[in-house]
C-alpha cells in the first residue's frame, strides 16, 4: 500500500509485497516451454531441472514430476460439495 499523493521515493532498499504473483509468471513461462516442445510436464524433477524433489507425502512415489510443482496438489484436499 502506498500514498497515490504522496508516493515514497524507490531505490534498491524498498521491500515489495508481491503475494503469490510470481507463480502465476513462473507457470506460464513453463507453459510456454511445454508448447514449444521444450518441457514435459510428465518428465521428473530431476530429469528436466537436475532437482530431485520426494513426493512420499502424497503418493510415496521417489520423485515429483514437474506437473506437481506447478500444481502444488494437497493430499488432504477434498472436492468441494458446492460443485
Amino acid at each position: 500500500m502506498t500514498n497515490v499523493d504522496h508516493p515514497p521515493e524507490v531505490d534498491p532498499d524498498i521491500l515489495f509485497q508481491i503475494g503469490s504473483t510470481t507463480k502465476t509468471v513462473t507457470v506460464t513461462a513453463a507453459m510456454r516451454l511445454v508448447e514449444a516442445g521444450k518441457l514435459d510436464l510428465d518428465t521428473t524433477m530431476r530429469a528436466s531441472w537436475g532437482v530431485n524433489l520426494r513426493d512420499q507425502v502424497r503418493t510415496g512415489s521417489p520423485t515429483v514430476a514437474v506437473h506437481g510443482v506447478y500444481a502444488h496438489p494437497d493430499p488432504d484436499a477434498q472436492p468441494d460439495s458446492d460443485y
